[in-house]
């Protein structure tokens, strides 16, 4: 049977803050969404979202938590293959494509399992990226050349955004959302984390350093995937919106990081694209978890974060600075 990583927090998630997202996305663009991502075989989140997806580029490995091996059941792969196969039928959805392995396999190696090629001819209007896989950080695999390369979990993320920006597309507006453990010990992290290149982040590490357990892992990490992602976002000509960050309890417990980020394509004359926030400002900003049915806010009485005004997705985008000054043109 199919593994299923579903829980009543990650369905909060999905259904209060993710979905009405897509809503106003969808929307706005007066069309139904492209979305990439790893729905998992069970596909929770492609059934939630339905009615605002049309098209579905899916990545299913075979085994999960083990590294890719051809040697592997395909069952995962063919459960999900067959459900999105029943949502074409019916209807539901114009086209899918699934690729055979982790994500970040795939998309730096070009390749799946089974030799398919990536591609990708239209705009992602929906990432949903999953870092949750207790497969280490740098991967390594087998180029075209064969020859054997390392690449950080996180180059995947930049790659995507790569290719999405090279689209001849002009208005490009999408949202991402990355989950990723509380625990996430990825050797990029470490490198941040040894190496800060500016002065807020070695005085932000310093104070988180005060703190223990997933209070001090989830900021550092919160502050890492916050600067690493505003780099590639605006590297590649797309303007981001990070909304508040989410630390929930998957399965067993487990703590995870949930990021969302609003993209808008703005090609500068100069240099990279414009960024209304700030990496401390986002930093300071209490942390929201899930309680049975409801979001609630993170109070640390170190620490002293800052409230945020409504726990609604859309009501926190449409009202910034991002959507009115650079959106609204």
């Amino acid at each position: 049977m199919a593994k299923t990583f579903n829980t009543k927090a990650k369905s909060l998630i999905r259904n209060e803050w993710s979905k009405p997202l897509l809503k106003f996305l969808s929307r706005r663009l007066n069309k139904k969404l492209l979305y990439l991502g790893l729905p998992s075989p069970i596909a929770e989140d492609i059934e939630e979202w339905i009615d605002f997806i049309d098209e579905v580029i899916a990545f299913q490995c075979r085994e999960y938590g083990k590294p890719s091996d051809v040697g592997q059941s395909r069952e995962d792969i063919e459960v999900l293959e067959e459900r999105l196969n029943r949502y074409e039928r019916q209807g539901l959805l114009n086209t899918f494509t699934v690729y055979d392995g982790y994500i970040e396999e795939v998309i730096l190696k070009g390749v799946d399992n089974i030799s398919k090629e990536f591609s990708q001819s239209n705009t992602i209007k929906v990432y949903n990226l999953d870092f949750c896989n207790s497969i280490t950080s740098p991967i390594e695999y087998t180029d075209k050349y064969g020859n054997i390369q390392a690449a950080f979990k996180f180059n995947a993320v930049k790659k995507l955004l790569r290719l999405q920006s090279e689209l001849e597309e002009n208005k490009q507006e999408f949202v991402l959302f990355l989950t990723i453990h509380a625990s996430y010990k990825g050797q990029e992290l470490v490198n941040f984390i040894n190496n800060p290149d500016t002065a807020e982040h070695k005085e932000l590490l310093e104070k988180y350093n005060t703190r223990k357990g997933v209070e001090k892992r989830s900021r550092i990490l919160r502050l890492f995937v916050i600067d690493t992602l505003q780099n590639y976002f605006r590297e590649n000509h797309f303007v981001p919106h990070f909304l508040p960050t989410i630390l929930y309890k998957g399965l067993n417990g487990t703590q995870l990081l949930h990021f969302s980020i609003v993209g808008f394509r703005e090609k500068p004359n100069v240099g990279r694209t414009s960024w209304l926030q700030g990496v401390g400002e986002l930093c300071n900003e209490k942390l929201i978890t899930t309680n049975n049915d409801i979001f609630e806010l993170i109070s640390d009485d170190i620490l002293k974060e800052s409230d945020i005004k409504s726990i609604s997705s859309v009501d926190i985008f449409s009202s910034s600075k991002t959507f009115n000054n650079i959106w609204q043109r």
